[in-house]
């Protein structure tokens, strides 16, 4: 797949005026009764018409598949499945009940910079993520200490959407100093949109399993969490 990284003119994720918010990922940790190799539980809540996941990371994704299962239930929907247990940087997209793959992940380094990209069950490309920053941005922030908070979803140039850390949500009944106080206080999530259009014509598993291993992975090198 073409790495177009002609995003460096993005100012702002809110270039996108169409896009939707699709789900918050949540991150936690929830070590009672895990596996040795825990890393965190990721909760993919839904903020649209869709299903809201919970996923348990064990070696930050590459030491064994991570099992997406509905919130609140047992059984597993779909998983990614790293191909190699050494030096991987290729993930299968599994659906569970038919053992169909999905798609696939692939993880791509180069000059201090990570980007993925996304294959359907043919090979055929769905998109990228990529930071819309520079390389030589990218490269004065992450050895200043800096990270990095928006990456865009896009395919051959064209923008579907992005993911981006925010401030959680307050409750509506907190106002005045209270509402100052807890947004000081406020952890943050990252939060994916994508195009309303766009995101009909892409599996919405591959769009969450992207997301999941993203921040698993290269938001973790870039001290983004």
């Amino acid at each position: 797949m073409r790495n177009d990284h002609k995003t460096d003119a993005i100012a702002g994720a809110s270039v996108l005026a169409g896009a939707r918010l699709v789900c918050r990922y949540r991150n936690s940790y929830e070590y009672e009764g895990k596996s040795p190799g825990y890393t965190s539980t990721y909760r993919m809540m839904a903020q649209d018409s869709g299903d809201s996941y919970v996923a348990d990371v064990f070696g930050h994704g590459v030491a064994q598949p991570t099992a997406f299962r509905l919130d609140g239930e047992s059984s597993v929907v779909f998983s990614i499945h790293p191909r190699r247990r050494i030096l991987n940087s290729t993930f299968d997209v599994v659906e569970e009940e038919t053992q169909t793959r999905i798609g696939a992940l692939k993880q791509h380094n180069g000059f201090g910079r990570d980007f993925w990209t996304a294959t359907g069950p043919a090979g055929c490309d769905l998109f990228s993520i990529a930071s819309p920053e520079s390389a030589v941005r990218d490269f004065v922030r992450q050895n200043l200490g800096g990270f990095r908070k928006v990456y865009v979803y896009h395919r051959g140039g064209e923008l579907l959407g992005f993911i981006r850390q925010e401030l959680r949500p307050l409750a509506k009944s907190e106002r005045g100093f209270r509402k100052i106080i807890g947004r000081m206080l406020s952890r943050s999530d990252w939060a994916l949109y994508a195009e309303e259009q766009e995101i009909q014509l892409v599996d919405r598993r591959m769009l969450l399993s992207a997301g999941l291993m993203l921040l698993s992975l290269t938001t973790m090198l870039d001290k983004s969490n």
